[in-house]
């Protein structure tokens, strides 16, 4: 039979002990917001990739709106060569240009944004 444990009354392990489980549980990764935006940007690429290029715009728009980087750099360049590349252009405003552009975080979006075709 074992003996229950005591502990001093000047020891900070049970109330410690208590803190860094709760800390360790309100501060996980995010990991479910990333898996989903995975998801999501790959259901845009085969989009993407079946030529169906609103929806893809759409789909890697709004998740370059959240900060994917490889979503902002597509809809970046999905913006400046729209014309010429996809017989249309899309729609997004100078503001919105500039957070791809920080979520891209590449000199070569930089220029893209700035350019008004």
């Amino acid at each position: 039979m074992k003996r229950p444990v005591h502990y001093r009354s000047g020891s900070l392990w049970p109330p410690m002990a208590v803190l860094v489980l709760a800390l360790g549980t309100t501060h996980a990764p995010p990991t479910f917001a990333a898996d989903t935006d995975d998801m999501a940007f790959g259901d845009a690429m085969v989009s993407y990739e079946r030529n169906h290029w609103r929806e893809a715009y759409d789909a890697l728009s709004a998740l370059a709106d959240r900060g994917h980087p490889e979503a902002a750099r597509i809809a970046l360049q999905m913006w400046r060569y729209g014309p010429t590349l996809y017989g249309s252009g899309f729609g997004a405003a100078p503001m919105q240009r500039q957070r791809w552009v920080h979520a891209a975080a590449c000199t070569s979006c930089l220029m893209a944004a700035r350019h008004v075709p």
